[in-house]
């Protein structure tokens, strides 16, 4: 699994699953691929989605969709985040995760779509 690193305000890095807002237009499968692009100059191939989770004590509400991806080329670059690492599934709970992105993780764990 692709974790990265990134620092948001005055507060520490947290890991997070790196990709982002999905534009007009777009599906969320192309915006993750944009935003991956953007984030890492890492070129990748979509597959299924694995969980989602919808986050409601943001100021504005939003969804959170992990998908599984094949690296194609390029990155992974730092160009939004400080760190970047590949980690087993075991791995991940050992992290200090963004709020956001714990209930994904969960998900993710778990087995199941929340």
């Amino acid at each position: 699994m692709l974790a990265a690193r990134l620092r948001r305000g005055d507060g520490p890095s947290r890991w997070e699953f790196p990709g982002g807002k999905v534009e007009p237009g777009e599906s969320p499968q192309q915006a993750l691929r944009r935003e991956i692009y953007e984030e890492l100059a890492m070129d990748i191939e979509i597959g299924d989605r694995v969980a989602e989770t919808r986050v409601a004590n943001a100021a504005e509400p939003f969804r959170l969709r992990l998908y599984r991806a094949r690296w194609i080329t390029g990155g992974p670059e730092l160009i939004d985040h400080d760190r970047v690492g590949w980690f087993e599934p075991a791995e991940l709970e050992r992290l200090d995760w963004h709020a956001a992105d714990v209930e994904l993780l969960h998900a993710l764990l778990g087995g199941g779509r929340s």
